[in-house]
C-alpha cells in the first residue's frame, strides 16, 4: 500500500465525473494534493493514511477554491463585454450603479445563483471578495 498523508472516508463523495455520487466512498490525499477518489474499499486498499478520518454520516465534497468572487455581481456578468471593460474605471461606472439597485431578495437571488453556478463547476469553498448586502 502507498503511504499518502490523510485518507477521508464519507458516506456519501460527490464528484465531478461519473459516477457522481460514490456511497461510501473516500478520498486519499498527498502533500495537499487528492492521489485518489473512489469506494472506500477501493482507496483503502491501495492506499495507507498516516491519518484517516471517518464521517459515516458526511458528504465530502473535493474540488476547487474560488479565492475572489462576487456573489451578487451574478445578475450583472452578462452584461459586461470586452467594450465595457474598457470604461475608465468601470466599477463606478457600471458596479456601483448596479449594486445600489439591489434589493435584499435580488441580492440572495444573486448569491443562491452564484452559489449554485459554482458548485455545478467544481467549486466546493469560495472567499467573498465584497458584497454590497452581506446578509443577504
Amino acid at each position: 500500500m502507498e503511504p499518502v498523508d490523510l485518507v477521508i472516508r464519507a458516506r456519501y463523495v460527490i464528484t465531478m465525473s461519473n459516477p457522481m455520487i460514490i456511497e461510501d466512498g473516500a478520498v486519499a490525499i498527498d502533500n495537499g494534493l487528492i492521489k485518489a477518489v473512489g469506494r472506500a474499499s477501493e482507496v483503502l486498499s491501495r492506499y495507507r493514511g498516516e491519518e484517516v478520518i471517518n464521517r459515516d454520516r458526511h458528504v465530502l465534497m473535493p474540488g476547487l477554491i474560488d479565492a475572489h468572487t462576487h456573489t451578487q455581481q451574478v445578475l450583472l456578468r452578462s452584461f459586461i463585454n470586452d467594450e465595457k471593460l474598457a470604461l475608465p474605471p468601470i466599477w463606478t461606472k457600471l458596479l456601483v450603479p448596479f449594486e445600489d439597485l439591489l434589493t435584499d431578495d435580488l441580492a440572495y437571488l444573486s448569491s443562491l445563483v452564484s452559489v449554485v453556478a459554482m458548485a455545478k463547476n467544481g467549486v466546493t469553498y469560495f472567499i467573498e471578495a465584497g458584497a454590497p448586502k452581506p446578509g443577504s
